[in-house]
């Protein structure tokens, strides 16, 4: 999940919170109380955009919507809007440069907030606040709320593109974007990992996996070329998927295998960990087959030359059925099986 803390402030401040912002549309739209808040910033980043990489040329302004990718619907004058619920029913005026409502993909934006997260949540985060946005059929409870100007009878496409002078800002969620996010290295707030495997960063996991790999390389004793080639390859491949994932390179064959993985592209970041921490256990698994290998090979060095001494000839070799299971874990973990 891409980090905040240098794009938002925690602070109620409309000039704080807009100041992280290259593009001068999103500053406009910025707004505690009327406009678009940290809370809107935050859930979105969760699709890979950082805000505060985004330049005014980078907003593709149009009268209607795309439908594509995240878009506001922006005022661009003073209106004065019909109250559609109330007693009072009086008309409310609205400023020039509001977001009205947010979509993705064409589809309004709700969310709702909870103060209830789970000890794994809060562990993860450092927040109790749980943000879950998406279209309102996928949200429960009854306070669900519209990211942007949150007006009853405002909140659905048809209603908005009748405000006059209203029109739509896209920012596009395609992965070549400057601003998104899988150009940035994903840091991860808590260790992912196996047992004594614990990693943050891509060279964190990379340092482990290559010390795990040379000090049992070292304990080979005879020529076993095609058992430790197939390591070194398990070895290099996950390095560059996790690069990849979370050391911000880019890699068309590691992004297509990433993008198999619906845990890998949701919000649920306890998943994400799963994921990460299911490529140390295989790794942590296949050095550990390994392992018992390069002890079956002393085994059979050692009775080879016992029966040797005897006269005789060694009739069955551990080494070989050790060997077959360490390539098949590593052909397993070649193929992206986790």
């Amino acid at each position: 999940m891409i980090k905040l803390k240098n794009i938002l402030r925690e602070s109620k401040v409309r000039g704080v919170l807009s100041e992280a912002f290259r593009s001068s549309i999103l500053r406009k739209m910025t707004n505690n109380f009327t406009g678009l808040d940290k809370d809107f910033f935050s859930y979105t980043a969760k699709h890979g955009v950082q805000w505060d990489k985004i330049t005014d040329d980078q907003l593709t302004m149009s009268k209607t919507p795309k439908k594509k990718g995240i878009e506001f619907a922006m005022t661009t004058r003073k209106v004065s809007l019909e109250t559609k619920k109330g007693y009072f029913r009086r008309p409310i005026d609205v400023d020039k440069n509001v977001a009205i409502i947010t979509m993705k993909d064409g589809k309004p934006l709700w969310f709702t907030k909870s103060w209830n997260a789970s000890k794994k949540q809060v562990k993860a985060t450092g927040k109790n606040k749980v943000i879950r946005g998406g279209p309102r059929s996928s949200l429960y409870g009854d306070n669900k709320e519209t990211f942007g100007l949150n007006h009853f009878g405002y909140q659905s496409l048809r209603v908005v593109r009748k405000i006059p002078g209203i029109v739509f800002y896209q920012v596009s969620l395609e992965d070549n974007q400057p601003y998104m996010g899988g150009k940035e290295k994903r840091e991860l707030r808590q260790a992912a990992g196996e047992g004594s495997w614990k990693f943050k960063t891509d060279k964190d996991f990379k340092y482990e996996n290559d010390r795990r790999y040379e000090n049992l390389l070292n304990q080979v004793y005879k020529d076993t070329e095609k058992v430790n080639a197939k390591v070194k390859a398990a070895k290099d491949f996950t390095n560059g998927l996790i690069a990849t994932a979370i050391g911000g390179k880019q890699d068309a064959k590691f992004k297509r295998l990433l993008n198999k993985y619906n845990s890998w592209k949701m919000n649920d970041e306890a998943k994400v960990y799963d994921f990460l921490t299911a490529i140390a256990r295989e790794m942590q698994d296949l050095y550990t087959s390994w392992e018992r290998y390069i002890e079956s090979v002393r085994y059979d060095e050692m009775k080879e030359k016992e029966a040797k001494d005897r006269g005789e000839k060694l009739s069955y070799y551990r080494a070989p059925d050790d060997g077959r299971r360490v390539a098949q874990k590593a052909s397993s973990i070649l193929k992206g099986n986790f």
